[in-house]
């Protein structure tokens, strides 16, 4: 053979097999899909879409807790506190008021320092009614499944063994005590619901002096609850006869302390004429009127009637009854 036409004919076959192969890669990488990019702040690969890994259930969940997360919050001056009212564009006075997910740990200490009084109540008011807000959606949320297991009951005359740990574990946070299935659900109908938003700020401003009384600065203690238990954190009361065990109970967060006191309004009989004027308004389908609510209040302190008017002047002083709307359903 030619050794010339042998070099020509060995050359072709090198050429041929180097194209194969480099359609053999490029085929490889296409059907990957890959796209490599680099981030210029790191100097890494990152990989794009196409090529990303499907999402799992576990990494889905985890995305959903932290989308839903609390920001806990604690700031000792009201200056800081008006500054985050204007990152969060948070401002109670505007007509569609967009409430920040966050746990306001404390008032300001220097709350009672502020000389404006229309700014220390709008201060005082937009803590609480963040608190107020997010107990009150929780509420919300068990009522419904409450309604849902109701209706189930009423049509299969049985419920699921969840629902029915679920029951039994409501049951003991609101006092009922009732073995009967029907009788359980109807009283949990009655006690599970909301404390109008006007209601709980009222309450809140007349119980702490608007967030300046001592109980409220050092415990977080918004309503003046007590404790006779040695297993709950609490502070001792100056005034306390010497014999007595009580102590003004502690909480760790504003939202903690207001969750207590409606908890306290749902399921102590104390209060029942509440529950009965909440549930008749919600038979005639009409809203929950905190002015009328309030009558249920005449047992929650020893001024009866004098308690009842004040909290009704500061509902309408303070045009309080236009936040009800944000939880209406």
């Amino acid at each position: 053979m030619n050794k010339p036409k042998f070099k020509v004919i060995f050359l072709l076959v090198i050429m041929i097999f180097l194209a194969m192969m480099g359609y053999f890669w490029t085929s490889l990488f296409n059907s990957k899909e890959v796209n490599l990019k680099q981030d210029d702040s790191t100097g890494e690969a990152l990989v794009s879409e196409e090529e990303a890994e499907p999402i799992t259930e576990e990494a889905q969940e985890v995305q959903e807790v932290e989308q839903n997360s609390f920001t806990n919050i604690a700031y000792d001056s009201y200056k800081d506190w008006e500054r985050l009212l204007e990152e969060y564009n948070y401002n109670i006075n505007q007509e569609l008021v967009e409430i920040p997910r966050v746990k306001v740990e404390k008032f300001p200490e220097d709350i009672g320092e502020i000389s404006d009084v229309a700014k220390k109540k709008k201060i005082f008011l937009s803590i609480i009614l963040i608190g107020a807000y997010h107990v009150n959606q929780d509420l919300i949320e068990d009522r419904r499944r409450l309604q849902s297991i109701a209706k189930q009951y009423s049509i299969s005359d049985k419920i699921g063994l969840e629902d029915e740990e679920w029951l039994n574990q409501l049951k003991k946070e609101y006092s009922v005590k009732s073995d009967d299935l029907q009788e359980s659900l109807d009283l949990l109908l009655v006690k599970v619901d909301i404390i109008p938003l006007s209601l709980v700020l009222a309450q809140a401003a007349c119980e702490s002096g608007w967030g300046t009384s001592r109980f409220t600065r050092v415990a977080n203690n918004i309503f003046g609850e007590w404790t006779f238990s040695k297993m709950v954190a609490g502070v001792v009361p100056k005034d306390r006869p010497v014999n007595a065990t009580y102590k003004i109970r502690k909480f760790d967060t504003i939202e903690e302390s207001i969750k207590s006191y409606i908890n306290n309004l749902n399921s102590h009989y104390a209060y029942e004429e509440l529950w009965k004027i909440r549930a008749n308004l919600r038979e005639r389908e009409e809203r929950l009127d905190s002015l009328k609510l309030a009558e249920g209040l005449l047992n929650y302190s020893q001024r009866r009637e004098l308690y009842i008017d004040e909290l009704r002047d500061i509902i309408k002083y303070n045009n309080l009854q236009k936040l009800d709307s944000l939880l209406e359903e």
